[in-house]
């Protein structure tokens, strides 16, 4: 699973940071799941760490947790609260912890960021023509 799907994605973001991605693979943490958050519940696709290159060179990558979340909508920045939901449920019920523990147990001394990133898509849907969209939101966590 390459990074293009999860960054091809217009960057929306309450602190913005000049950062580029790293052409490697994303870590998964888990699959398909359904979250349910307040009335709504939300098809997640995945929850994962994704290497960020911050400069050209490979030893300054930094780690972001990100959710990646199926959306009934063409999601922009209107979203933001719904993304932030999600991103709170992430971070509230441990999945933003076991991705510190996982690159931890993975030996890699890079910390994971203090923020967690979150990737509203909506699929294409060939009967009518439409193509797939996304937008990404990025929160810090003690703002959750």
């Amino acid at each position: 699973m390459k990074l293009i799907g999860v960054f091809l994605l217009i960057f929306a973001t309450s602190v913005i940071a000049e950062t580029r991605t790293y052409d490697g693979d994303v870590i998964p943490l888990s699959g398909e799941e359904a979250w349910s958050i307040g009335a709504t519940t939300y098809k997640i696709e995945g929850c994962m760490i994704v290497p960020m290159l911050i400069s050209k060179s490979p030893r300054n990558v930094e780690f972001l947790f990100a959710v990646k979340a199926e959306f009934s909508q063409k999601p922009n920045k209107t979203h933001a609260p719904i993304a932030r939901d999600i991103a709170k449920y992430a971070k509230d019920n441990g999945y933003f912890d076991k991705a510190k523990l996982s690159l931890k147990r993975m030996g890699i001394p890079n910390p994971l960021n203090e923020v967690v990133g979150v990737a509203l898509i909506k699929k294409q849907s060939i009967l009518i023509g439409e193509r797939a969209s996304g937008y990404r939101y990025q929160f810090p966590v003690n703002e959750l």
